[in-house]
């Protein structure tokens, strides 16, 4: 049996001792890995929750005021069947259920949907199309407690250099919806915005 002088059993422990550190190093390193990747997930799943209301919100808000203003544009026909499917499209469940089918005639009303719209004399009776002429977003009005964003929209309709608001919130299930105006009809569920509305 062969002895080790000093020298290579010295060369032999800095080997093993080498090759153990290499080990154990990789070791933790998938040790930590392991640790840091639900703190990771949590903190994600945190933010999200209470993140409240953010960039994306905001422009789908402001996609869908877009569209919704869109359908009364200068010049663009409507009738009570066009309002109708405005308004379920847009509008809350509960404001469709519970008001909308007693209501509806003052939404479409002078006091409502009349604010955006233009009414003439035809042969048929009385005839109504968009009266936006052209718009621009004022203000965008953001409320993390009630769910709410509120755009606020300066437009040339029938009457000129108007700012209107429309406050949109954020539901379960449905999403954002129209939750008050300030085309409101007279109608009082319309009428009373959860969140504070700047003056113009």
């Amino acid at each position: 049996m062969k002895k080790f002088n000093l020298a290579e059993k010295i060369i032999g422990l800095i080997v093993i001792l080498s090759i153990s550190f290499t080990i154990g190093g990789i070791y933790m390193k998938i040790l930590l890995k392991d640790l840091e990747m639900p703190v990771q997930k949590q903190e994600v799943k945190q933010e999200q929750k209470v993140g409240g209301i953010n960039t994306a919100d905001r422009q789908n808000v402001t996609g869908q005021t877009y569209t919704f203003l869109s359908h009364f544009k200068e010049g663009r026909k409507l009738n009570e069947g066009e309002f109708t499917s405005v308004t379920e499209w847009f509008f809350n469940n509960d404001f469709l259920e519970n008001t909308f089918p007693s209501e509806k005639s003052k939404l479409f009303g002078i006091y409502g949907y009349g604010k955006l719209t233009h009414s003439y004399s035809a042969g048929n009776g009385i005839e109504q199309e968009g009266a936006i002429k052209k718009y621009e977003i004022a203000d965008i009005q953001s409320d993390n407690v009630n769910k709410t964003i509120t755009v606020y929209i300066r437009m040339n309709a029938l009457e000129q250099n108007t700012v209107h608001w429309i406050e949109w919130r954020n539901l379960p299930v449905e999403g954002w919806k129209i939750n008050s105006v300030s085309f409101d009809g007279n109608i009082e569920a319309l009428a009373a915005p959860l969140s504070p509305k700047k003056e113009y």
